[in-house]
């Protein structure tokens, strides 16, 4: 993977002076203690929502309609697709979107092919290290912001090495899309947008325009 010098204007365009960050405080203990919760908590939280897409997309692989799985089923039409909505809210009595139906979700499945080839021959409810998060020192935050683009497991396993914080990854990753594929719209939508206009005014960024 080509490594590029920094071009265009970083995410995080703003570093608070360290009076401001000085000002941090606590209600209960020191501020370092509060980071450590704070990281705890999340690699926790993050560590089971990926549990989660990995399940879901197990489970959703079991359903049949017609003697047909739901991936096929979706390309038939509507039908297949409401019988789907219908057996998840009226029969197993629950709704399957606030998992399913969301970018970040949508974001993370994409990556399980490339994480487990042999994902529907093993039981994640059985197997569970089979299915285990394969980075260290990266979360599904940076999975989800470089899913769209052509060299993620290279861009993570990059960051894994290098335990970049988010913040930096996203910096990192900007850059390293525009300089590799300019013109090119790459990243998560609901990520970069601000950044994509803001780099328009400063003349660092131009989309290409559609040929009539």
């Amino acid at each position: 993977m080509k490594q590029y010098p920094q071009v265009y204007e970083k995410i995080t365009k703003q570093v608070p002076s360290q009076a401001t960050i000085s000002k941090i405080g606590s209600r209960t203990g020191s501020v370092d203690d509060l980071i450590i919760k704070f990281r705890d908590y999340f690699k926790e939280l993050y560590e089971i929502y990926f549990r989660w897409v990995v399940e879901y997309a197990w489970l959703e692989h079991q359903y049949l309609y017609d003697g047909v799985g739901r991936a096929s089923a979706q390309e038939a039409g509507i039908g297949p697709n409401q019988i789907y909505g219908y057996f998840m809210k009226n029969i197993v009595g629950v709704s399957q979107k606030p998992l399913s139906d969301n970018l970040f979700s949508f974001a993370l499945s994409s990556y399980l092919p490339d994480f487990f080839p042999k994902l529907y021959d093993h039981n994640p409810f059985e197997e569970p290290e089979y299915f285990k998060f394969p980075y260290k020192n990266i979360t599904i935050s940076h999975l989800a912001f470089v899913y769209q683009c052509k060299e993620r497991l290279e861009m993570l396993e990059y960051a894994d090495e290098r335990a970049m914080s988010y913040g930096d990854f996203r910096d990192w990753a900007s850059n390293h899309v525009y300089c590799e594929n300019p013109g090119e719209y790459s990243l998560c939508k609901w990520h970069n947008s601000s950044y994509l206009q803001k780099a328009k005014k400063v003349g660092r960024y131009k989309r290409k325009s559609k040929k009539k």
